[in-house]
């Protein structure tokens, strides 16, 4: 690795030598075009467990959040951050007090709904805890748009 400055080389057997298509600074992979290197980042994604589609996979999550969450506009923030995040699903108050819904969408969206829930919500609300359940791949959506229930 003489000047290379920490750069890991993965080998290609085709090219004995170090492969210019692929190296390694820390945790961020950078890709070098080459004819052929596709198959060998397949196989390196598959021994690694990671997935060149697991941002792409659609899921649905069922939330319900606790704290001061009603009469603040909870519903229509949340709403809002959903459309922004381009999420279907539902919001609704329940006769407990809190508010709860459904999120679908590609899952590193639903992560960020999930996290804006739990710990921002509308700018006048304070929320205690929100509970994620039910979380399941799916293969549709099965809402067009984000509604608020009343």
């Amino acid at each position: 690795m003489d000047g290379d400055h920490g750069a890991a080389w993965f080998w290609d057997p085709e090219i004995p030598e170090r492969s210019p298509g692929v190296m390694e600074y820390g945790c961020s992979l950078f890709l070098g075009w080459r004819p052929g290197i596709v198959p060998h980042l397949a196989a390196f994604l598959v021994l690694t467990g990671l997935s060149m589609a697991e941002g792409d996979t659609l899921v649905s999550v069922d939330y319900e959040i606790f704290g001061k969450v009603q009469g603040v506009f909870f519903r229509k923030y949340t709403q809002a951050e959903g459309k922004k995040l381009g999420l279907v699903g539902w919001v609704q108050n329940t006769d407990r007090g809190t508010v709860q819904g459904q999120l679908q969408g590609p899952i590193s969206k639903v992560r960020s709904m999930q996290e804006w829930l739990e710990k921002r919500g509308s700018p006048k609300s304070h929320i205690d805890s929100a509970n994620f359940n039910n979380e399941k791949a799916i293969s549709k959506l099965d809402y067009s748009d984000f509604q608020i229930v009343k």
